[in-house]
């Protein structure tokens, strides 16, 4: 399914947001997450923007403007999408 469309239905708390992208861009690497490095590193708590990536990805998909990049990829490649 190319591109994606957010539906009505979905909701709030299954978006992506700007910290669970950029916790998708670097690969779910606390080491190497400002965030992490910031609020959990010497903390009792732990961040848990790992899993809620990884269940946005199974809920919704990737990031939108990945799956653009990859759409286009696909398309040049004579695949389509």
């Amino acid at each position: 399914m190319c591109p994606r469309v957010k539906r009505e239905s979905d909701p709030l708390r299954y978006l992506w947001n700007r910290t669970a992208i950029e916790c998708y861009e670097i690969g779910c690497q606390c080491e190497i997450c400002f965030l992490y490095r910031v609020y959990f590193k010497h903390s009792p708590n732990e961040c848990n923007m790992k899993h809620v990536v990884k269940d946005l990805i199974r809920k919704v998909g990737i990031p939108l403007q990945y799956e653009k990049k990859i759409c286009q990829k696909k398309r040049n490649s004579a695949r389509g999408c």
